[in-house]
């Protein structure tokens, strides 16, 4: 006699075999609020649920020939995805007929992005763009589905501060990388179905908001704590939050078989940073001062602050944030490396004949100095003994 096979939910929620079916259909009619909430019971649970339930290889068919290998050279140009495919695609309720954004730096990243898409994808990439001074946006669009369009957003500075710096609500804060895709506000966003304004014309009202579940509240004020919104940590009111940190940011790990590793390592993006800016007070009525409606909307508005964060100790680009308070230590660093590494005239050629509390470090050409060393390694590190994460 056979013996009795055991079945748990475990078994369900890891859709194995003759479950799969069950699974699938489970999976089909939970939302995502659901499916968020379902993997809050355990660190299992939760592991199970999001690697099944997010699968950026099945969407991204519609677009590409080879979808790992448009995430390989995602990777490998530190470009991003972001816009309402993603909200979408985290709502598990995308529309064919979406359009793609990819938001790339100008130059080699651009370049490369734009040889792939024609050369492997087969896209028409326009020779005209519609171009500014800091943002360059080009639709591409297939041949043979004239309807189908990406688009391809080429940038002066890197694709996050782009990001966090222009887009209007926190519902629109999320990203795709070659990896990971990022939720900036989660809670407010796929649990609770709000949004906060960022900029004084937000839409109030989107794609995904229309197809969604559940009636979407537009937010004037956070009905979470302000000091949670913002991502304050430690005593330093002025601190900022990480977008790594997982106590703020919902990140979900995707598929990565065959999808190649690039060289720029994924604590760069994770430990960049920025600020939530409160509103300011509220404007004063008088007879002698009126205040118009634009003056009044944005009196509710918060902000997001990014800034630019490269010191010569380190070999990437970051921005602002946390990362910030590191900045006596990075210059500590480069200034013994050029006190070990340096005799008194190669030093005084490349910074002059300052002290060491008086030399500018900004534009130091760390490539003339033999064996330096980037602390980007090391990051992850001085964050926890700061204990700036917590």
């Amino acid at each position: 006699m056979a013996s009795k096979q055991t079945r748990n939910i475990r078994s369900l929620l890891e859709g194995r075999d003759t479950f799969y079916p069950i699974y699938k259909r489970l999976m089909k009619l939970l939302d995502t609020r659901s499916v968020v909430r379902l993997s809050q019971a355990s660190k299992t649970i939760r592991a199970m649920t999001l690697s099944h339930s997010w699968n950026i290889n099945i969407p991204f068919r519609h677009h590409f020939r080879d979808p790992r290998a448009f995430r390989s050279v995602l990777g490998e140009c530190n470009a991003l995805i972001a816009g309402s495919w993603v909200v979408q695609f985290l709502l598990r309720q995308l529309s064919k007929n979406e359009g793609i954004l990819i938001f790339v730096q100008r130059g080699d990243n651009a370049d490369k992005m734009e040889h792939y898409l024609s050369q492997k994808e087969s896209y028409d990439v326009p020779a005209s763009p519609d171009a500014t001074r800091e943002i360059e946006r080009k639709c591409l669009r297939l041949p043979t589905r004239q309807d189908h369009c990406l688009h391809l957003i080429i940038t002066s500075v890197p694709p996050v501060e782009t990001i966090l710096a222009t887009f209007p609500s926190t519902d629109s804060m999320c990203f795709i990388t070659w990896n990971k895709t990022y939720a900036l506000f989660p809670r407010q966003t796929y649990i609770d179905f709000e949004y906060i304004p960022l900029r004084q014309h937000c839409q109030h009202s989107t794609a995904w908001r229309n197809s969604s579940s559940g009636d979407w509240r537009l937010r004037t004020q956070s009905v979470i704590s302000e000091r949670e919104l913002r991502g304050i940590v430690g005593k330093d009111q002025g601190l900022g939050r990480r977008i790594g940190n997982p106590r703020y940011t919902w990140m979900v790990a995707l598929d990565t078989t065959y999808v190649t590793q690039p060289t720029t390592p994924t604590s760069v993006l994770e430990f960049s940073g920025f600020n939530v800016i409160p509103p300011p007070p509220p404007p004063q009525y008088s007879r002698s001062a009126w205040v118009t409606w634009d003056t009044y909307s944005r009196s509710f508005l918060y902000r997001i602050w990014v800034e630019d964060f490269r010191r010569p100790s380190l070999k990437y680009r970051y921005t602002g944030g946390p990362i910030t308070q590191l900045s006596r230590i990075l210059r500590a660093n480069a200034l013994a490396q050029l006190a070990y590494k340096l005799d008194d005239n190669s030093r005084g050629r490349l910074i002059g004949d300052y002290s060491p509390a008086a030399a500018s470090l900004r534009e130091l050409p760390v490539e003339e100095v033999p064996g330096w060393d980037f602390w980007d390694d090391e990051i992850p590190k001085l964050f926890l003994d700061m204990g700036l994460d917590q």
